[in-house]
């Protein structure tokens, strides 16, 4: 009995590598420093995203070729798209570095967060097959999602997508019991028909 061993050519994903391995050195130069710098970890983020768009660069020229099995495709239209996410993530670390997170929060978590969400973002553009496109929509969506809550003490960051629909009246169901929870500035009676 033959088994084959499919072609893996980690050249293919490597501004993927290079985007996931400055996540980790900025996440431990989070932890090990030894007083806190936020720019620091915003200047290797932004190392990070040079260094893949280095790779990117020395991807293209060539004819599009796969790898993995025919899993990941590497090819000019590719590029282009990861170029637009480098730019994009590039931009955001930049307006990061001097922000002013406030309540406690760490620079080096939201940099090593965005790195991991380009580097999801990179997995669906190259992924030629649904299985390395769902792979890359999950890093890309966990990513965000905990960049959503990342201020969570903020009123405006909690429940990003519900605080301003409908008329502000949540209804939750807890134990076959219900409560309503009235969001500030909503009248006390408002929605109670719906409910």
């Amino acid at each position: 009995m033959n088994i084959a061993i499919p072609d893996i050519k980690l050249s293919a994903i490597a501004p993927e590598i290079a985007l996931v391995t400055m996540a980790i050195v900025v996440l431990l130069v989070e932890v090990f420093s030894p007083k806190k710098r936020d720019d620091l970890t915003g200047y290797l983020a932004l190392a990070g995203v040079g260094a893949a768009a280095a790779l990117v660069a020395g991807q293209t020229g060539g004819a599009p070729w796969m790898a993995f099995s025919g899993l990941y495709v590497v090819d000019g239209y590719g590029a282009l798209f990861k170029y637009i996410g480098l730019l994009a993530a590039g931009m955001a670390i930049l307006m990061s570095i001097n922000y002013d997170l406030g309540e406690n929060a760490s620079a080096g978590e939201f940099h090593a967060l965005l790195l991991l969400a380009t580097a999801g973002m990179f997995f669906m553009i190259s992924g030629a097959d649904l299985i390395t496109i769902f792979m890359g929509l999950e890093l890309m969506s966990i990513s965000l999602y905990a960049l959503a809550g990342y201020t969570r003490r903020r009123d405006v960051a909690n429940e990003p997508g519900s605080a301003r629909s409908g008329d502000g009246l949540h209804v939750h169901r807890t134990q076959g019991r219900r409560f309503r929870r009235v969001l500030p500035g909503v009248p006390r009676g408002a929605g109670a028909a719906a409910a």
